[in-house]
């Protein structure tokens, strides 16, 4: 995409051999007319051209009901921390966090131009439950931020788009594990941090390759206080595992791809470590987070306990490191894309029936090769022509 930037060595040429911008509409017929117009005329003309410009500027400003994109770049320009969080208000979910304390958190979907196709496939899966749940769509890349602005307005949605400049982003679909793909990745920390420490804001964090079938917030609201509450990456049920924790110490294999975090002192350190392990190299954000879980806090699971899941291998606390409680959720209502497979149905569908039949949500974070196709093969593609829900 060419630069949007103007040389200032750039060559002068005359006024006709150059396209025309907004400054310089007007010939130098036109400008002659303008100058032999009564004094009066000019001056109403000048008057009308300010008021235009001041209402134009207005509108322009940052819209506290979410229908601009939030750009870190002008909420700097004016209050940072005070605009995001206003700009955030109107997709803030209030919990009961019990003894009288209420928390706030906001559900964020990350996404560029390649993705947004899942997104809006996530959005539909909402949609179809009577979600009453208002996302914000964390848009990576610029032209992302177009599309979805006129998604939105061509169907009526209601859903904030967050912007960060200075976050590196491409535009294109990128399958997990290419370089494109992991440096996006490296930039999340910095995105938590500018959520949990300086807005205050817990975060539900969902990935766009995921359908739901239950209300996202039954993840906050049944936690139990947890300062995390998160997915599993496990290869397979814990009870088919030789190793449910897969040879670490404290947390089984967690997925950063569904997960929700309360604004507290804790979580706030998890990601200040982990920007300093993107800043050492450390390759993506769901390593990071599962050496920080086992090795940088006294991690302790909370009840419920997912089925088949023993007591961890080293449940000491040591001493020189903070505690922190993590909630693992259902494997059978908040499935992986490497345990919901054809060839596995039958048996995912016994368990979810031993589970009590509930499902939450089902994630495509393993389908690799051709994610559309799959979503499309499994039955989970919830888009029709010109990208309308098909419920």
């Amino acid at each position: 995409m060419p630069s949007l930037r103007f040389s200032i060595q750039a060559t002068y040429r005359p006024l006709a051999n150059r396209r025309p911008s907004v400054e310089a509409a007007y010939t130098k017929h036109d400008q002659s007319r303008v100058r032999w117009l009564p004094r009066y005329l000019r001056l109403v003309i000048f008057a009308a051209v300010v008021v235009s410009a001041s209402l134009l500027t207005y509108s322009l400003r940052p819209d506290t009901h979410g229908q601009v994109p939030m750009d870190i770049r002008m909420a700097s320009e004016h209050g940072y921390i005070t605009t995001l969080r206003q700009q955030l208000q109107p997709f803030i979910w209030t919990n009961d966090g019990g003894n009288g304390t209420l928390e706030e958190f906001v559900m964020i979907i990350p996404a560029n131009k390649g993705m947004l196709g899942m997104a809006y496939n996530l959005l539909c899966s909402l949609r179809r439950i009577g979600s009453d749940a208002v996302p914000v769509i964390w848009a990576l890349d610029m032209e992302a931020v177009r599309d979805l602005a006129s998604y939105r307005q061509r169907h009526s949605l209601r859903f904030g788009i967050y912007h960060d400049p200075n976050l590196f982003s491409v535009s294109s679909f990128e399958a997990g594990g290419s370089d494109n793909y992991w440096r996006m990745m490296s930039q999340r920390p910095n995105f938590f941090l500018t959520m949990l420490r300086d807005t205050k804001l817990g975060v539900l964090f969902v990935d766009a390759d995921i359908v739901f079938y239950s209300d996202p917030w039954d993840i906050m609201r049944k936690s139990r206080g947890a300062d995390v509450v998160i997915t599993t990456d496990a290869r397979d049920f814990y009870d088919l595992l030789p190793d449910p924790y897969e040879g670490q110490p404290r947390v089984p294999r967690i997925c950063a791809g569904l997960f929700g975090v309360r604004a507290n002192q804790q979580t706030v350190h998890i990601y200040e470590i982990m920007a300093e392990q993107m800043k050492a190299g450390a390759s993506n954000d769901q390593f990071a987070l599962d050496w920080i879980l086992n090795y940088s806090f006294n991690s302790v699971l909370v009840p419920p306990i997912p089925t088949g899941l023993g007591p961890p291998p080293n449940p000491n606390p040591d001493p020189s490191l903070p505690s922190l409680s993590v909630q693992l959720l259902s494997q059978t209502t908040y499935v992986n894309g490497a345990l919901y497979v054809p060839h596995r149905e039958t048996e995912y569908e016994r368990r979810v029936q031993m589970d009590g039949g509930r499902r939450g949500t089902i994630h495509g974070n393993w389908w690799w090769s051709d994610k559309f196709r799959d979503f499309k093969n499994y039955g989970l593609w919830l888009l029709g022509e010109s990208e309308q829900c098909l419920h």
